[in-house]
C-alpha cells in the first residue's frame, strides 16, 4: 500500500502526524489533492491547513526560483543553450512581466524580490523549498537584509532563521532590525541617516476616489509623538461626545492639523470645533437619544492590536491606544489629565455647545516648543553610552541607541520606571525613579510620556564599579 493510500485509509488514526511527515513536494500535493477537506474530521482539518501552507511555500519557492533563473539568462544565446549571466541585464525584468502579463511596476518588483531572495539569501530560499518559510516571511528577510555585508547577514540568519516559522511577520521584522542594530550599530546608523536624508511627503488618489497622504523617512521618536498627539485628541473628542468612530476622528484631526484649520487653536478649541462640525454636518434625529457615550460605542474594528509596524504594513495612527482607551479609565492615562480634556457634554453627547468655546487664556495654551510625550524603553548602560544597544518604541519596534537617548532626554516630565533583571532576563526588582539626569533635553521638551529603564544586574554592577564620565 502506498503512503497516499495508507494516509487516506487511516485518516482517523494519526492522520495529522502522517500528513506532517509527508515530504513537501509532489507527494504531499498528491495527498492533499486526494483529500476531501469538507469530509475531514474537526480534529484533523488544522493538519490539512498546515500541510497546505507548507505546500504553498514550496510552490512559491519554485516560482521565485524560476523568476530568478529567467533574469540571469543571456538573451543573445540560442533557445537550446543554457547561458547564464553574472548579473541580470538592465531590462531583464521586462521578460518576466511579459511572460506573466504584469504591469511594469509589478514585474520589476517581483523580479527584484526573486533575485534578492534566491541569489542574495539562498538559505532563506531553501527554507521556502522545505515548506518552512512562506512568501511573506521571505519578503521580510529580503527587505531588511538585501545589500547588507555578508558577515552581518550570516550572523542575523544564524540567530533568527530557525525561529522564523514560529514568528509573525511583525515579530520577525522586529527581531531582524534589533539584531542588525546590535551586531553592527555603525551600519544601522549609516542606513538610518541615508533614509532620513530622503524623507518626503507624498499624496495620491485611491481607486475609490479618496486620497492618501503619507510621510516617509521620519525620525521614529518624533513620528511616535505626532501620532500620540493625534490619538490623544481623538480620545478627548470621543469622551466629549463626538459621534464619529475613533479612526475617523484620527483622520479628521490629522487633516485639520495639516491644512491650517487648527492653526493657533488650543486643545479645547480643537475639540469644540470637531463637536461643532459634527453637529452641523449630521441630520438631527427625530427623537434625540438619551444614552451616554461609553466604551462600547467604539466598535471592535477600531481596536487594533500592537505588534509592530508592519513594512510593508503601515503603522496605524494611534492603534496601540485605541484598544487601551476602551479598557482603561481615561483619567489614568498620561495625556488625559488637565482642563482641556473635559469639554461640554463629556457625559452626554447632547449637551455639548453648538459653537466653539471662547478663546481661553494664554495659560491654557500648549507651550511653544513642547511635544507630546511617548513611551520609550531603553537599557541603562546604553543611555550611559557604554554600548550602542537599541532601544524600543512599544508598538513601533527597535530604534537606534542615539535615537533612544534623544527620546529619553525629552521625557523629563513623564513617568520613569525601572526594572532590574538577572542574566536570564527574570525580574529582580522594580520601581519608579526619584531623580532624573541633570542634563538638559535637546530640542523640544515632551509633556508626559513614559520611560522604561531596563537594567541587567550585571550591567548595574559594572556601572557601579566603573561609572561612565559625567
Amino acid at each position: 500500500m502506498s503512503v497516499l493510500e495508507h494516509i487516506i485509509e487511516r485518516m482517523d488514526d494519526g492522520f495529522g502526524e502522517r500528513l506532517a511527515g509527508t515530504s513537501v513536494g509532489p507527494e504531499l500535493a498528491a495527498v492533499l489533492a486526494s483529500v476531501d477537506v469538507a469530509a475531514v474530521p474537526n480534529g484533523s482539518v488544522i493538519d490539512v491547513l498546515q500541510a497546505s501552507a507548507r505546500l504553498r511555500a514550496y510552490a512559491e519557492g519554485l516560482y521565485l526560483g524560476a523568476v530568478a533563473s529567467v533574469l540571469e539568462r543571456g538573451p543573445s544565446a540560442g533557445p537550446d543553450s543554457v547561458a547564464r549571466l553574472a548579473e541580470p541585464e538592465r531590462y531583464a525584468p521586462d521578460e518576466v512581466r511579459a511572460a506573466l502579463v504584469m504591469n511594469r511596476r509589478q514585474g520589476w518588483s517581483e523580479s527584484e524580490f526573486a533575485y534578492a531572495l534566491c541569489r542574495g539569501l539562498p538559505a532563506v530560499h531553501a527554507e521556502m523549498l522545505a515548506g518552512r518559510i512562506d512568501r511573506d516571511r521571505a519578503w521580510v528577510f529580503t527587505q531588511h537584509l538585501a545589500g547588507l555585508p555578508g558577515e552581518l547577514v550570516a550572523k542575523v540568519l544564524d540567530a533568527v532563521l530557525t525561529e522564523a516559522p514560529g514568528l509573525t511577520t511583525g515579530q520577525l521584522r522586529a527581531r531582524i532590525l534589533k539584531l542588525i542594530i546590535t551586531v553592527d550599530p555603525d551600519h544601522a546608523r549609516d542606513a538610518y541617516e541615508r533614509a532620513l536624508a530622503e524623507r518626503a511627503v507624498v499624496g495620491y488618489l485611491n481607486p475609490d476616489g479618496t486620497a492618501v497622504i503619507a510621510a516617509s523617512g521620519l525620525p521614529p521618536d518624533e513620528a511616535a509623538a505626532a501620532t500620540e498627539r493625534i490619538a490623544g485628541l481623538a480620545r478627548a473628542a470621543k469622551r466629549a461626545g463626538h459621534p464619529g468612530r475613533v479612526d475617523q476622528l484620527r483622520a479628521d484631526i490629522y487633516l485639520r492639523l495639516l491644512d491650517d484649520r487648527f492653526h493657533h487653536l488650543t486643545r479645547t478649541e480643537m475639540i469644540a470645533a470637531l463637536l461643532d462640525e459634527a453637529g452641523r454636518t449630521q441630520a438631527p434625529p427625530a427623537e434625540p437619544p438619551t444614552r451616554e457615550v461609553s466604551p462600547g460605542d467604539i466598535s471592535p474594528g477600531e481596536a487594533v492590536a500592537a505588534e509592530g509596524p508592519p513594512c510593508p504594513e503601515p503603522h496605524n495612527v494611534g492603534a496601540r491606544d485605541s484598544e487601551a482607551s476602551n479598557a482603561e479609565p481615561e483619567q489614568d492615562r498620561p495625556d488625559s489629565a488637565g482642563p482641556d480634556d473635559a469639554g461640554p457634554g463629556e457625559n452626554s453627547p447632547q449637551e455639548h455647545a453648538p459653537t466653539p468655546a471662547p478663546r481661553p487664556a494664554s495659560s491654557e495654551r500648549e507651550p511653544l516648543g513642547h511635544v507630546t510625550g511617548i513611551e520609550v524603553r531603553a537599557r541603562l548602560d546604553s543611555l550611559a553610552r557604554v554600548n550602542e544597544l537599541p532601544g524600543e518604541l512599544p508598538g513601533w519596534g527597535p530604534i537606534l541607541a542615539e535615537t533612544t537617548r534623544r527620546a529619553v532626554a525629552r521625557q523629563h516630565h513623564g513617568q520613569w520606571r525601572w526594572v532590574v533583571t538577572d542574566h536570564e532576563g527574570y525580574l529582580l526588582a522594580e520601581g519608579l525613579t526619584r531623580r532624573r539626569p541633570g542634563t538638559g533635553s535637546p530640542g523640544h521638551r515632551a509633556e508626559g510620556g513614559i520611560v522604561e529603564l531596563a537594567i541587567p544586574a550585571t550591567a548595574l554592577a559594572r556601572l557601579a564599579k566603573d561609572p561612565p564620565p559625567a
